[in-house]
């Protein structure tokens, strides 16, 4: 059983929850922790087992930042450059900078201006946060990975010869261009755009059934064409936070090592032991009772508000 503690700011109790650790899931190291070491939502379940964190995946988690600083002999420099809320380790450790990392990181512009003679221009153009920078250097631009940046449309619009269509489909802020030239749709990316499944809905037959598997906006057109679902390619669909509820109800066709990614699948993984939590907090429940049935204390409570005990009873 893996444990931790929870306090009520009520009163002085502590309660316990609890992950059951007779999952067979929780013996395995390779590979599946190295998938949980980048799960952002795999925090909890990587403070309580150190020994098995891969910390080159760790180095890039953006929730991981607390662990790292406490062994900060483990990290991977490299995957630290292009973890967003790393920068404060960064600034301090300049010499350690992975630049080609560091100028696709949204968080480091105020770094990189300093230091534009390091700046990796591909991974710049894929920056969201990048955008004034590129629009006084246009010739340095990568144009094909600008077409997948959500915050470039302006100069993709300005400069439409230039555009990589097979990535400006995947962009969710060019629907607009894609629906003016609809011939240079490129339906294999389209299928992963959130924001294209009214034209997805009315394409169906053009529709890549393995790529909008990981559609996080796409889980109703996912839900009512299952039977267009290879089994061999269930495990895409793993990888979709917005898709537990069709995982739960196909447990036979998960694969742990794509699910270990996914950021809302940890009770599937780490189902929690509910009778141990029971037992664990029953003197938290007995204490509560007594808190909140107190007769000074719901005398008080009505004195303050000036109602009756009935009164007060009538809201709950």
């Amino acid at each position: 059983m893996l444990f931790g503690k929870r306090t009520c700011h009520h009163r002085n109790i502590t309660f316990s929850y609890g992950i059951d650790k007779s999952s067979n899931f929780l013996d395995k190291k390779p590979p599946y922790w190295s998938q949980l070491s980048s799960n952002p939502s795999a925090i909890h379940i990587l403070e309580r087992n150190i020994e098995f964190i891969d910390w080159d995946e760790l180095s890039a988690n953006p929730n991981g930042i607390h662990l790292l600083e406490q062994f900060p002999e483990k990290i991977n420099w490299i995957q630290l450059s292009s973890n967003k809320n790393a920068i404060h380790l960064l600034k301090n450790n300049i010499d350690k900078i992975d630049w080609d990392e560091l100028s696709a990181n949204e968080n480091a512009i105020e770094l990189l201006e300093l230091y534009p003679e390091r700046i990796n221009w591909g991974n710049l153009s894929k920056n969201p946060n990048a955008i004034e920078i590129l629009e006084d250097v246009q010739g340095k631009i990568w144009w094909r990975l600008l077409s997948a940046n959500p915050k470039a449309i302006k100069l993709i619009e300005e400069n439409l010869e230039k555009v990589c269509w097979t990535n400006l489909s995947l962009n969710p802020n060019a629907i607009h261009l894609l629906k003016r030239f609809p011939e240079k749709i490129c339906w294999n990316t389209l299928s992963m755009n959130p924001k294209a499944i009214k034209i997805l809905e009315e394409n169906p037959d053009k529709i890549d059934w393995v790529n909008i598997l990981y559609n996080p906006a796409a889980i109703h057109v996912i839900k009512k064409n299952l039977e267009r679902i290879d089994v061999r390619h269930f495990r895409h669909l793993c990888l979709n936070p917005n898709a537990i509820h069709i995982i739960e109800e196909n447990m036979d066709k998960i694969d742990e090592w794509f699910l270990s990614e996914n950021p809302n699948a940890m009770h599937l993984l780490f189902p929690l032991d509910k009778e141990k939590i029971k037992f664990e907090n029953a003197v938290f429940k007995e204490e509560l009772y007594e808190y909140f049935w107190n007769p000074d204390r719901l005398e008080s409570l009505c004195k303050t508000f000036n109602i009756s005990l009935r009164d007060y009873f009538s809201f709950f």
